[in-house]
């Protein structure tokens, strides 16, 4: 039995479906088997391939896709204090705290 794409072949697109269309299998917004599907038609169809090029061209443009920065990391240190408070070993206590956090980071 022969597999039959029951979908049209796409004739006739723009750059602009293609640039949103690349968008979308970018930022994952649509799946791998629905992308698979639109550039097998698109390929099927009667397009210009200075459209698709240019479509390509937009999408992919230099810093159009920059990565979300990933959430920052919160640092919360407990000091209990008991008697005359030492200035000094108050600042070694939170150095210390600070580099033995960091350093279980990385």
């Amino acid at each position: 039995m022969v597999e039959q794409n029951p979908q049209e072949p796409i004739n006739g697109i723009d750059r602009y479906r293609i640039e949103k269309m690349v968008g979308y299998g970018i930022t994952g917004f649509a799946d791998h088997l629905r992308m698979l599907s639109f550039w097998k038609r698109l390929l099927a169809g009667e397009n210009d391939p200075e459209e698709i090029a240019q479509g390509l061209a937009l999408a992919l443009c230099p810093q159009r896709y920059i990565p979300k920065p990933k959430p920052g990391h919160g640092v919360s240190i407990t000091i209990n204090i008991a008697g005359d408070a030492d200035p000094q070993a108050l600042s070694g206590a939170i150095k210390s705290a600070l580099a033995s956090e960091f350093s279980s980071r990385r």
